[in-house]
């Protein structure tokens, strides 16, 4: 088989494969890019690093010092409202 023939899957096979995807939105949603997983609206502490011209830990530290915001996605997993990023770059003019 060459490398651009699209290989053929016996239909046990993939019924098989369609039937352990259909949790996870079928085949084609495992098949298809990945998308920006982010809510409009957040954005990561590294791209708010880079919006903001500082480091990641120059971030935290305005975290903690309640100049940002934080909005918590999971145990480790942090993100900052864009709008609040905006207003710190504004209030710094």
């Amino acid at each position: 088989m060459s490398s651009n023939t699209p290989a053929v899957i016996p239909d046990a096979i993939r019924q098989a494969i369609e039937a352990i995807a259909a949790p996870y939105g079928g085949l084609s949603a495992l098949t298809r890019p990945a998308v920006d997983p982010l809510p409009i609206g957040l954005e990561s502490v590294t791209k708010a690093a880079k919006r903001l011209d500082c480091s990641t830990a120059t971030v935290w530290r305005l975290i903690a010092a309640k100049k940002l915001p934080k909005v918590l996605l999971g145990p480790r997993t942090a993100r900052i409202p864009s709008d609040a990023i905006d207003a710190l770059i504004g209030g710094g003019k």
